[in-house]
């Protein structure tokens, strides 16, 4: 029987192994990301239930010395307005400005790249932003849908108190339309392609 697990891929903690216990015990989340520079110490240690997300440059320095572990990393960028850089490496964007992305589904479709979107971005949005930001999430999932791109929500999370249960995932992706079942597993779907490549 296949596991579908839940994923909080963009969080900005310290890892510790109490805390990964933590998360699945009290918000049913299975597997977290890491910020790679932050938790450099613990790569000597292979984590199934951890990603470490890395710039292009911190991935290369950490494979040359043979610093993996044996770890998942994802190799990631942010996307606004202000950087525009190559992306031809990159398995995640963290994306900070709608703007950005409206050229980009066509011109980098079938790249199979994350579109991450931070909860915690809308955190102080007001009630009619929030409004526009959920529509604006539903016309993202199409098009991530239509130009083979996966669409992931992330906690954002930089306090363990910021950090978000499957439910309250569940809760948005259903106001966004789409299925929590069919988002998890294709989310599982898209990490375990992401992992054959390294």
């Amino acid at each position: 029987m296949k596991i579908i697990k839940t994923i909080d891929l963009g969080t900005r903690l310290v890892y510790s192994s109490k805390l990964v216990k933590s998360v699945k015990s009290m918000f049913d989340i299975d597997v977290l990301g890491f910020d790679f520079n932050k938790n450099y110490e613990y790569l000597f240690y292979n984590h199934e239930n951890i990603i470490f997300r890395a710039s292009c440059s911190s991935f290369k320095n950490a494979k040359k010395n043979n610093h993996n572990g044996g770890n998942f990393f994802l190799i990631g960028s942010v996307l606004d307005i202000y950087s525009m850089e190559s992306i031809s490496n990159v398995d995640i964007l963290t994306i900070r400005d709608l703007h950005a992305v409206k050229s980009f589904f066509k011109k980098y479709g079938g790249k199979n790249i994350g579109m991450e979107y931070l909860l915690s971005d809308i955190r102080c949005f007001s009630d009619d932003k929030i409004g526009k930001w959920f529509s604006d999430m539903k016309w993202v999932y199409e098009q991530c849908t239509k130009y083979n791109f996966q669409f992931i929500l992330s906690s954002g999370a930089s306090r363990y108190y910021e950090l978000l249960s499957s439910k309250v995932f569940n809760a948005f992706l259903l106001k966004i339309t789409i299925e929590p079942k069919k988002y998890w597993n294709d989310l599982n779907n898209w990490l375990n392609d992401k992992r054959s490549l390294y």
